[in-house]
């Protein structure tokens, strides 16, 4: 399909494939001109600017497998929104190149694994919704970096080991939600340090 598409990168182009490929994008509850078009900014949940993919947004749409690592590919992504969907497997280490990214939500879906600590490369996030997953391991200390982070939602995993002192860091944070893992050990003095905080929660660990 990608071989006829003239609006976007043959590289970005073949991200998307390779997502449509791997998520059973035959079975999508819409996937209006996917592998159609020639015009791929005009694929269903598909914003283009300059030629370049900045939205992914198929929240909802029946989304069965894994993210695929050439996700990593659409180095313009600003906003990434796959929330409940039937998403398994891990969170690409490949998210991490995605250096524009300001919003991902992959809640209510069934991810398993590490939260890698590429996440940290992710600079300009502001909203990280990661909820109700299957994700275990602890909450890599590269979290530190995040520092534009207003809305921290991890809760309904199976996350273990120390909240890392790291989190402190994140002074624009608004909201935070860890509840419902397999958290242990103190909660942060750092903490303290989030003078933006209006919501907090830790309950059910």
């Amino acid at each position: 399909a990608c071989a006829t598409v003239t609006d976007i990168s043959s590289q970005e182009c073949l991200a998307l494939e390779a997502l449509f490929n791997s998520t059973n994008g035959s079975g999508w509850i819409t996937k209006t001109n996917w592998l159609q078009s020639p015009n791929a900014c005009s694929w269903y949940g598909i914003t283009c600017t300059d030629q370049r993919v900045t939205t992914l947004l198929l929240a909802g749409n029946q989304l069965q497998g894994a993210i695929p690592p050439e996700i990593g590919n659409l180095t313009r992504l600003e906003f990434l929104d796959l929330r409940q969907n039937a998403l398994t497997g891990a969170m690409p280490i490949q998210i991490g190149n995605l250096l524009k990214l300001t919003f991902i939500d992959l809640s209510r879906n069934r991810l398993s694994g590490a939260i890698p600590p590429e996440i940290g490369n992710l600079a300009n996030l502001r909203s990280l919704l990661l909820y109700t997953n299957r994700l275990n391991g602890v909450i890599p200390n590269e979290i530190k970096n995040l520092t534009q982070l207003e809305v921290l939602f991890l809760f309904q995993n199976d996350l273990s080991g120390v909240i890392p002192n790291g989190i402190g860091n994140l002074n624009q944070l608004k909201a935070l939600s860890l509840t419902g893992n397999q958290l242990s050990g103190d909660i942060p003095k750092e903490i303290g340090n989030l003078t933006n905080l209006v919501e907090l929660h830790l309950s059910a660990n």
